[in-house]
C-alpha cells in the first residue's frame, strides 16, 4: 500500500514472536518502522495486503484471531491504536488469506476455508467493528 512517500506492507512470519508485523517504509528505502508486532491472542500470519483509509491502516491475518481462524485488524499508520475488529470462528470462515475492499465504513473479505459448506465465505465488517 502506497500513501504518499510511505510503503506500508506486512510480513507473514516476523517479528519478536514470529507471528507478523505491519510495517513502514519510505520509498527512497530509508526510514523502516516496525508498527506493530503481532503476539498471541491479536492476530497472526497477516497474508493478504492493507487498506488505507484517513489515517488507520486495515488489515487481516490468518490465524490467532482469539478463535484461531483469523481476524480484521485496525491500526493507526504512526503504529498506535491497534484494534482487533473480528474474530472469525469456523463457522464465520477461517483463512483469511486474501486483502480487503473498503466500500463506505464497510470492509468486505473472503476466507479459504470454512463456512457452512467448508468451502469459505464472503463476510462484512463495519470498520467501527459493528456489524
Amino acid at each position: 500500500m502506497l500513501s504518499g512517500n510511505t510503503l506500508y506492507g506486512t510480513a507473514l512470519a516476523a517479528g519478536s514472536s514470529y507471528y507478523g508485523t505491519v510495517f513502514a517504509l519510505n520509498t527512497d528505502g530509508t526510514g523502516f518502522t516496525n508498527l506493530h508486532s503481532f503476539a498471541s491472542g491479536d492476530g497472526a500470519f497477516p497474508w493478504g495486503g492493507l487498506v488505507l483509509s484517513g489515517n488507520v491502516l486495515y488489515g487481516t491475518t490468518h490465524g490467532d484471531g482469539g478463535g484461531s481462524y483469523g481476524s480484521v485488524f485496525a491500526l493507526n499508520t504512526d503504529g498506535t491504536g491497534f484494534t482487533n475488529l473480528y474474530s472469525s470462528s469456523y463457522s464465520g470462515g477461517r483463512g483469511m488469506q486474501a486483502g480487503l475492499i473498503l466500500s463506505g465504513n464497510t470492509l468486505y473479505g473472503t476466507t479459504s476455508s470454512g463456512g457452512s459448506a467448508g468451502a469459505g465465505t464472503v463476510f462484512a465488517v463495519h470498520t467501527d467493528a459493528t456489524g
